[in-house]
């Protein structure tokens, strides 16, 4: 290699020598720094639909109606499942899991579910049957508008 070198003129080597630094340039910046930037770019994206998402379930938690506006109307005949499920089917809310956990709670996990009407089936369920929320673990999915949610809901005892 060092024999090839020294038989280059010195404009060829100048020539040689400029496009191998070129070189270690273009691909440092191209295996480093350009992945640096992509990636930041597309963490921003996420921050900023994260906070679009933020500012419009704010917003739609001032559109529920207030629950200690009005008794519930409990029915003490239907059982916390059966509430959970008669209401569930209308919204067309499908639960993948359901367990019951002692005799007033119930742990239901929704998939793929649209989160406008998951929200507004647990208003419902509050409003009218006194039914709250003691544990919420809601995800967003690929789908926008969709979610993914571990709930764990009480019946007040009567």
């Amino acid at each position: 290699m060092n024999d090839w070198w020294q038989s280059l003129q010195p404009r060829e080597r100048l020539f040689v020598g400029g496009l191998g630094i070129f070189m270690v340039v273009f691909v440092f910046y191209f295996m480093l720094i350009e992945p640096l930037f992509e990636g930041a770019a597309e963490y921003r994206e996420k921050s900023e639909r994260a906070a679009s998402e933020l500012q419009w379930m704010q917003q739609a938690i001032v559109d529920l109606p207030v629950s200690g506006a009005r008794r519930p109307n409990v029915n003490d005949s239907a059982s916390l499942n059966v509430i959970v499920d008669q209401t569930r089917t209308r919204y067309r809310l499908a639960a993948t899991n359901t367990q019951q956990v002692g005799e007033q709670q119930l742990r239901v996990r929704l998939e793929d579910a649209k989160f406008d009407d998951v929200v507004r089936w647990l208003g419902e369920l509050r409003s009218n049957y006194g039914i709250a929320i003691d544990t919420a673990a809601v995800n967003q999915t690929d789908v926008r508008g969709t979610t993914t949610a571990s709930l764990t809901l009480s019946r007040p005892q009567s």
